[in-house]
């Protein structure tokens, strides 16, 4: 075997190494996001399962009370009497968020929130 053969052979190895490592890197990121997804599912049905009912079922005054008077304030500006309570909200986010404490380096992201009251 010629030198020119033996390096030909390392290098066929080395790329072969190479490509089982990023054929594995992406099998693993493919199975961590699907895993990822499942447990936010069983997770969401959980939370779901252990709510209760919104108690009032409309917007009332009264708890305000023994609030404090910027949030009475807020509240009376901002809701209706009477209207129907909110049980949960879905919230999606996107934007960039910077991952550097001292210069630029801004990466999208978006976020899925489920908000429930009880």
């Amino acid at each position: 075997m010629t030198t020119k053969q033996g390096g030909s052979t390392w290098l066929t190895i080395a790329t072969g190494i190479t490509l089982t490592g990023v054929v594995a890197y992406g099998a693993l990121r493919i199975y961590g996001a699907s895993r990822w997804d499942e447990m936010t599912r069983e997770l969401r049905q959980r939370l779901d399962a252990v709510r209760r009912p919104v108690q009032p079922q409309t917007v009332t005054f009264d708890g305000l009370l023994t609030a404090p008077a910027p949030v009475r304030k807020y509240f009376r500006k901002v809701l209706k009497a009477g209207s129907p309570m909110i049980a949960g909200a879905h919230v999606r986010h996107s934007g960039t968020f910077n991952q550097s404490d001292t210069g630029e380096q801004w990466r999208p992201f978006t976020s899925d929130q489920q908000v429930v009251t009880e």
